[in-house]
């Protein structure tokens, strides 16, 4: 698993710890995870991100509520999973293609946790 953060590092690596999801994550990319003045767009990002697992965008997937990440998963070629706090933004979701939706990141979290990773 890796993760695409907006925040900082810290913050990302700091959840990761509190959900028990470290072990799980291969890797971290923040704007701050390159030098100081490059461009990181958000396609960028989840790019890097795709790098650094050694895989491909249709294996990975971008979990978020946020119309303009949604442009970014399809844009990359990743599956998205929409994040629905609301009903209409599971209707907004499911209107954008979104792969799967789901109600809570607890849900997901628990279902990572429990998932064994591949060898």
């Amino acid at each position: 698993m890796g993760r695409v953060g907006s925040q900082s590092a810290k913050a990302v690596h700091s959840y990761l710890e509190r959900h028990v999801l470290y072990e799980q994550t291969a890797a971290v990319v923040t704007p701050g995870s390159h030098p100081p003045g490059h461009l990181m767009t958000l396609d960028y990002m989840v790019e890097s991100a795709v790098r650094a697992l050694e895989t491909t965008p249709a294996e990975c997937a971008l979990i978020t509520g946020s119309p303009p990440r949604h442009r970014t998963a399809f844009a990359v070629g990743a599956q998205l999973i929409g994040y629905a706090r609301t009903p209409q933004d599971r209707d907004r979701l499911a209107d954008s293609g979104a792969t799967c939706i789901i109600p809570s990141l607890a849900d997901l979290t628990l279902r990572l946790r429990a998932r064994p990773l591949p060898n």
